[in-house]
């Protein structure tokens, strides 16, 4: 039993044994009894609210006091009444009480109790000349036989409640252990399947770097690229899905711009639908708050699945992605308001029939396989939208006709951080087919610009990773920023460098054979000069499970890159750790394709 069931037993037993005892004191007042049987019910009350109150956290103790006190306040009635028959009665109801505690012993105190008092009724109080009376003896069996028969009974239901009980925490166990196998089975495939991955796009990258390699092979880079990324958006929705499912995904709630989301999905979009005669349009309400409270990071995720999805099933015509905004009055806007964030994506693709649309966000479920094939996806995303809206607390809505196309909308409720329109005053529309963004990112593509925004040659790095391949890799990726970098290839190496050398930073990897990188990070933070302790560690992990940078940071790292690394994401974090004093140039380069 849970700590708040036995509470809330013990107390409203502590109210029904009370209720007994003050019924028994008004009892021997009202019929005029010795005033000194009202000792045994005040003390019985006295040792109740002790049981209760001042030994709380005992709760098989309190059972049996309780129990005790009722067996002396039933025996105290029948003395003073001189009663045998009626005490059956009070017997069976405190049988019944005492047995919610879910204590077999207390059950077996008052089966106890009832053969002692049986006992002193025949020897004592001569109740055996009324068993010989002829027609009393059945009657005095009869109830003696259901006493005993109404405790066994308790008796044996209380035994078998706890042995279920027990087996039902055993398989909560075994499904406690099956659910952190599974989570450290997650984590490993993470790992093992991003380690090779890194090593795939980072080598691309650097060679992509090149500027000698022909346009053809360069064409043939950019699909190695392009096929890694898909690979690893199956990875990550194998992974998302996973952790909803097992219950362990957490939505957090931080500021974001709906713009600047908007801005990235249409963009990656554009790019996916390749020469497709198909008109990319967003209109947006200029009024919606430049920022909102939310998980931006997933509400991007959703967006990219419906908007992905459209173009993934339309040929030809138009997507129209729209947002919009509802507040519960026409009052002026302000922070900390709440408001309903509202997004729909409509397309002109092959459509869902009706029967079909219900079982669309079902996992591994596609509308139409034969068809769905053609396009590619693995059933994921519109399971892992649904259940991240729900967890969102939203609402997600689907109509569809065959031949005609698809409307998928979405409803969140979100915080005002920032009230202030997010554009002009003019509605946004903005409309680009698919084909003119290939041609812009053809032209782009003749280009190499570097996406390093600054260079800092006095800066000192360690890069630790037990991968040799891993090293190399982020080596040539920091190459751009002319940094001094030094490698290592454990946590014990690490260790050893960091002692004799001051760095600026420390790119620190977590699987790493014999000591982890927590365990380093922990060892450095412990040495005693402050310097150790505020030194920056950057954990750059192929382990990317949701989670897993809280886990990071409270092992004493400051942040988490992850991989295969993206070079965007590794610019912002180096420009985060690193001393300002020493980046030199803040120049910014774009880079495309």
């Amino acid at each position: 039993m849970s700590e708040l069931y036995k509470k809330k037993v013990a107390g409203y037993l502590f109210g029904a044994y009370c209720f007994y005892l003050v019924y028994n004191i008004f009892f021997v007042l009202y019929l005029g009894y010795s005033r000194l049987w009202l000792v045994v019910p005040t003390v019985s009350i006295l040792v109740g609210f002790y049981a209760l109150f001042v030994r709380r956290e005992k709760y098989s103790l309190q059972a049996y006091m309780i129990t005790v006190m009722t067996c002396i306040n039933i025996m105290m009635y029948a003395v003073m009444t001189n009663e045998f028959t009626e005490v059956f009665t009070v017997l069976c109801a405190a049988a019944c009480m005492i047995s919610f505690y879910h204590i077999p012993m207390t059950n077996y105190i008052m089966l106890g109790f009832t053969t002692l008092f049986v006992l002193y009724q025949f020897i004592f109080c001569g109740e055996w000349q009324a068993f010989l009376t002829k027609g009393t003896s059945i009657v005095i069996v009869v109830r003696i036989v259901s006493v005993y028969v109404l405790q066994t009974l308790l008796i044996v239901f209380i035994r078998y409640q706890q042995r279920m009980q027990k087996r039902l925490e055993e398989k909560a166990q075994e499904l406690e252990i099956a659910n952190q196998a599974k989570s450290d089975f997650l984590a490993n495939m993470s790992h093992e399947i991003r380690t090779p991955m890194n090593a795939i796009a980072g080598m691309v990258e650097l060679a992509l770097r090149s500027e000698e390699i022909p346009e053809k092979e360069r064409d043939y880079l950019y699909d190695i690229q392009s096929a890694g990324r898909d690979l690893l958006a199956i990875i990550n929705d194998l992974l998302d899905f996973s952790k909803i499912d097992s219950g362990d995904f957490k939505i957090s709630e931080e500021p974001y711009e709906i713009t600047s989301i908007i801005h990235d999905v249409t963009n990656v979009v554009q790019a996916m639908m390749g020469d497709k005669k198909v008109e990319l349009c967003v209109e947006m309400n200029p009024k919606i708050p430049a920022k909102l409270k939310g998980d931006g990071l997933r509400i991007k995720q959703i967006t990219m699945n419906l908007l992905g999805n459209a173009a993934k099933y339309t040929e030809e015509g138009r997507i129209l992605l729209k947002v919009d905004f509802k507040q519960e009055s026409d009052a002026e806007l302000a922070v900390g308001q709440k408001i309903q964030l509202q997004v729909s994506v409509e397309d002109t693709g092959i459509g869902i029939s009706e029967e079909k649309l219900q079982s669309l966000f079902m996992a591994f479920t596609q509308a139409d396989s034969r068809r769905s094939r053609a396009f590619g996806g693995n059933g994921l995303g519109l399971a892992i939208t649904k259940k991240l809206i729900e967890l969102m607390h939203g609402t997600l809505d689907a109509v569809s006709e065959v031949g005609k196309g698809s409307t998928f909308s979405y409803a969140l409720e979100q915080e005002v951080i920032d009230a202030a329109p997010c554009m002009g005053t003019e509605k946004l529309l903005v409309q680009q087919t698919a084909l003119q963004k290939e041609n812009m990112e053809k032209a782009q593509r003749k280009k190499k610009p570097d996406m390093t925004s600054f260079q800092a040659p006095d800066v000192k790095i360690l890069i630790v990773d037990d991968n040799r391949v891993n090293q190399k890799v982020a080596e040539g990726l920091l190459r751009p920023y002319h940094m001094q970098i030094d490698t290592a290839s454990s946590g014990a190496q690490a260790i050893e460098m960091v002692k004799s050398k001051e760095y600026d930073l420390i790119l620190m990897d977590y699987m790493m054979p014999e000591m982890d990188g927590i365990d380093a990070t922990k060892m450095i933070r412990a040495m005693e000069e402050e310097y150790y302790k505020q030194l920056p560690i950057v954990a750059l992990s192929a382990n990317a499970i949701n989670g897993v940078a809280e886990m990071f940071i409270e092992g004493g790292m400051n942040d988490f890159v992850a991989k295969p690394i993206e070079m965007r994401v590794m610019d912002a974090k180096l420009k985060k750790w690193l001393p300002e004093d020493k980046i030199l140039s803040k120049a910014k380069l774009v880079y495309s394709r």
